[in-house]
């Protein structure tokens, strides 16, 4: 998902009263607006970080697994896959809708 989406929601829900952590590598962008732990914490320290917090927002990615296991509510941003496949039950899902032109990317990339 392009960085200007990622900063949209995150002053949105800024703007909501929640609190924002943004945790991946050090060479992931920074989201404006979200407190960054990009690249501070190992592997086990990043799968139990959901156990943390109310709720998790992600893309389909090591989080969405991580808040599984740690039972902590998630959102979960999907692309191309199929959230009926590879997602939990118990979470919520928001499946984009891409092309069926293969030739036109269901996500923008370089971002």
């Amino acid at each position: 998902m392009p960085i200007e989406m990622w900063e949209e929601l995150v002053g949105r829900m800024i703007d909501e009263g929640f609190g924002v952590i943004q945790a991946g590598t050090s060479t992931s962008r920074q989201i404006r607006g979200a407190y960054s732990l990009r690249g501070i914490l190992t592997i086990p320290e990043a799968a139990m970080l959901p156990g943390y917090v109310d709720a998790v927002v992600t893309s389909a990615s090591f989080f969405m697994h991580a808040a599984h296991l740690c039972d902590t509510a998630a959102v979960v941003l999907w692309g191309p896959t199929d959230h009926r496949q590879y997602g939990y039950s118990g979470q919520a899902h928001l499946q984009a809708h891409c092309p069926t032109d293969q030739n036109v990317p269901c996500i923008r990339s370089g971002r």
